[in-house]
């Protein structure tokens, strides 16, 4: 269902889509992309998880970002932080062994 998403592992892609949209029952938001990269299923409850759901802190959120960031095999310009909430994406690669997951920052598009 989401295949398209492999894409994000070419810079080229990356940089022409940078934002997508997604719109739910409470309100609308942009989502600034910032990190793009495989993973392994097996990861799924690890503290580096790209799965993982909750921290401890702000300061275990913050490195968790930051793992992600370093993970990307694409370059952003989207800062992130402890206060921002983050939308993942995750897709089955070719063959099936592995994920691929695209990350963004919501940014709440205010209702009119």
């Amino acid at each position: 269902m989401f295949a398209v998403l492999n894409e994000y592992d070419s810079q080229e892609f990356f940089d022409a889509h940078k934002e997508m949209f997604l719109v739910t029952p409470e309100g609308g938001y942009v989502v600034e992309l910032f990190a793009a990269f495989p993973a392994k299923p097996s990861e799924s409850g690890e503290d580096t998880s790209p799965w993982r759901l909750s921290w401890k802190d702000d300061g275990a959120y913050t490195t968790w970002l930051n793992t992600m960031l370093e993970r990307s095999v694409v370059e952003g310009d989207v800062t992130v932080t402890s206060s921002d909430k983050v939308l993942t994406l995750s897709t089955c690669r070719p063959g099936g062994t592995e994920r691929f997951i695209v990350m963004g920052k919501l940014i709440a598009v205010p209702e009119n």
